[in-house]
């Protein structure tokens, strides 16, 4: 498992550095909506290979997970929320530098506690604290930005801002859902009779991901501009992109399997250190130390939550069994 999760920091960091590298003007392609479909179509094509090969591709259709309904209710939510974070994602590495975006969605383990208590659930007090300390820490790193960027280039910060943000409370909703369904016994009510394989999970949703990933670009890009500015030099970074993708989407997915909702927020932080220092020593970012105070209340405010989260297991299982959560 510690060398999936490796793997997995390795791939998320080198996705996100190489989407941001994307748009610099060394490229100068800035089309992550049309990027993210060809990631998407990666990932189905890596799953119906992986299925033709193990002779089962009765997983590949809806009707494996049961009724309509059951994958209306089960699918659907995660076909929608993680092509929009990944869209989002992308868009927002074309305003921001993938140093401070990495910074940004830290913010994920927040999100998710919020996400948590709207849908019902009771939460330990003490992860109010680490609420509170996070959003301080985001404001702090949110100002000192503002201090040191030009007029005109935070009017496109705060763009790029607003995108992740957004991303963020997405890739949330869809690490609860994907839970839900990669570790269903643990849910006092389950969506499916048992949990599902992680390839059977993307085999099912893949399709559905690539629909919506589709709208989406074609609804804010121009896909005649995108193939005309599409150079071998680019195109080549995108296939790069496309093979760390898939990894990292597969790679994920079993992390999730493996460690839980909680505990993949633990994992996908090392990757802001990771990527903040790769993407300053790599690519000349510059990163202002009157951010890093601000980027270290945040990861103190995210540790108070996940050691309440740690810490209160019992009570937590408790109220899942009232049917409080």
């Amino acid at each position: 498992m510690q060398i999936t999760v490796c793997v997995y920091i390795v791939n998320l960091t080198a996705t996100q550095l190489l989407m941001s590298e994307l748009s610099t003007k060394t490229f100068s392609y800035k089309f992550p909506g049309h990027v993210t479909v060809l990631h998407f179509i990666s990932v189905w094509l890596y799953s119906i290979a992986y299925w033709s090969w193990m002779g089962d591709l009765g997983k590949c259709h809806p009707r494996s997970l049961g009724s309509a309904s059951r994958f209306v209710a089960t699918v659907v939510p995660i076909s929608v929320s993680l092509p929009v974070a990944v869209a989002f994602n992308n868009v927002a590495l074309t305003h921001l530098a993938a140093g401070f975006n990495s910074i940004i969605s830290a913010l994920s383990p927040v999100t998710t506690a919020v996400l948590s208590v709207a849908l019902g659930c009771e939460m330990p007090r003490i992860i109010w604290a680490g609420l509170f300390v996070s959003l301080v820490g985001a404001l702090v790193v949110l100002h000192s930005e503002a201090k040191i960027t030009k007029p005109g280039v935070w009017a496109s910060s705060q763009v790029g801002i607003v995108f992740a943000l957004v991303s963020v409370i997405f890739r949330s909703l869809k690490s609860v859902l994907q839970d839900k369904l990669l570790n269903t016994h643990q849910y006092g009510k389950p969506f499916l009779d048992k949990s599902i394989s992680v390839m059977h999970l993307w085999a099912v949703q893949a399709p559905w991901m690539v629909m919506v990933s589709l709208i989406y670009a074609l609804a804010t890009e121009s896909s005649k501009q995108a193939l005309s500015e599409l150079t071998p030099q680019n195109a080549a970074l995108i296939v790069l992109t496309c093979i760390t993708a898939t990894m990292l989407n597969i790679l994920g997915a079993r992390t999730l399997q493996a460690l839980g909702a909680t505990h993949m927020q633990a994992i996908g932080k090392l990757n802001v250190v990771v990527t903040v220092a790769l993407s300053v020593t790599l690519m000349g970012e510059r990163l202002p130390l009157r951010v890093l105070p601000g980027a270290a209340a945040m990861l103190v405010g995210v540790a108070l939550i996940e050691n309440a989260n740690r810490q209160k297991p019992l009570e937590v299982a408790h109220l899942k069994e009232a049917g409080k959560c």
